[in-house]
């Protein structure tokens, strides 16, 4: 007990709940119900953690309930909050803790990832503030390439979500660097955003980083300061007030306003792909015969395979210096460098041990859905 002035203060050490605790509700009329993650498989319609090459740190991952292996489908790579337990609101830091990508897609149609914080010594999950930045960015790069590869993602429709730490974490983690901001095509950050001088997020920084947006789009829900950061450099964001009177993420679980309008900005932007550009062409074996499943590489997660007629296309590319590689078992290809100016680029074409000239001009051209 410590004496004051003003009354007397305990100081409560452990506390020890009993008994049964009230049922929570999922059954409210339109109210989606995010599948409880387990272990084992992954498979439609489960949400399972995953295990990553080379930690010991788990993501985890949904398969929408209408996934296949032959599909290609969006990815949502989303974020946590910080632990917090605040007027009946809780958060506790974890990565399976998420709502925004099961509400964006409402389990349909799209990939589905929670990233974790990575501890500074990279070997625990940061439950509270941002851990070890770059260990964390370079995780994410490697998780949505091995979705790409593995679970049909489409490394062309990468969407980065977050909610309070996890708004921030959009701009502090997801633009940290060009090799972190040339994943995404668009962005979602809820009640949280970078700039607000939380934990190093200060807007000098965040400026920087906004820099590295290229015109791509995002969406911000009760969000704060980072539309103002956009604004400043002219980066197009739609911005809505959720009304749920809470710090919480669960409201995107309800078709309320500004549920709806996020996941109509979602199919606008895979339609319009606002800010990237696609690069497109022929990969020919030595003797100019159409080499099938060659693997077709710009950047660390923007990948794709030829198919029967040696065809590639590589999608959503931001503005810039761009290198691509081809790998194909048994042939030898010269990578070759691009500059990305604002249109698309055909006619890039690779001939085995030979360095083919493009056969068609850079041109602007109509952006057009991915086949499924």
């Amino acid at each position: 007990l410590n004496g004051g002035t003003r009354g007397t203060m305990i100081d409560v050490l452990r506390v020890r709940a009993t008994g049964r605790g009230p049922v929570e509700r999922h059954d409210f009329p339109g109210r989606l119900t995010v599948p409880i993650t387990t272990e084992g498989l992954p498979g439609p319609g489960k949400r399972v953690y995953m295990t990553l090459a080379g930690s010991p740190v788990p993501y985890v991952l949904y398969l929408p309930k209408d996934w296949t292996p032959e599909g290609s489908f969006p990815i949502i790579a989303e974020y946590s909050g910080n632990i917090f337990y605040f007027k009946n609101t809780y958060s506790s830091g974890k990565a399976d803790q998420g709502n925004i990508g099961y509400g964006m897609s409402k389990g349909v149609g799209t990939i589905w990832i929670n990233l974790p914080f990575l501890s500074p010594d990279r070997l625990h999950e940061q439950l509270d503030g941002f851990g070890n930045l770059d260990a964390t960015a370079e995780y994410a790069r490697k998780a949505i390439r091995e979705v790409a590869e593995k679970y049909s993602g489409d490394p062309g429709a990468v969407f980065l979500a977050g909610f309070s730490r996890g708004g921030a974490a959009c701009g502090f983690v997801g633009l940290r660097n060009n090799d972190i901001a040339d994943v995404w095509l668009g962005f979602h950050s809820v009640s949280g955003g970078d700039g607000a001088g939380w934990l190093g997020s200060e807007m000098p920084g965040a400026m920087e980083r906004a820099g590295r947006m290229k015109g791509r789009s995002s969406f911000i829900t009760d969000g704060a300061p980072w539309q103002d950061v956009l604004a400043r450099l002219k980066q197009p964001f739609t911005y809505m007030d959720s009304q749920i009177g809470a710090h919480v993420d669960s409201m995107f679980l309800d078709n309320r306003r500004s549920t709806l309008a996020v996941r109509k900005w979602m199919a606008d932007v895979l339609r319009d792909r606002p800010g990237v550009h696609d690069i497109s062409g022929t990969v020919l074996d030595v003797q100019g015969n159409p080499v099938e499943g060659a693997e077709v590489l710009s950047g660390y997660t923007h990948l794709t395979l030829t198919d029967r007629e040696g065809r590639y296309t590589i999608r959503s590319l931001i503005n810039g210096e761009r290198k691509v590689t081809v790998t194909a078992r048994g042939l030898h290809f010269e990578p070759r460098n691009v500059a990305m100016a604002g249109k698309h680029i055909t006619g890039f074409d690779f001939r085995s041990g030979t360095l083919f000239q493009p056969t068609a001009d850079v041109h602007s051209a109509r952006v057009t859905e991915p086949a499924r």
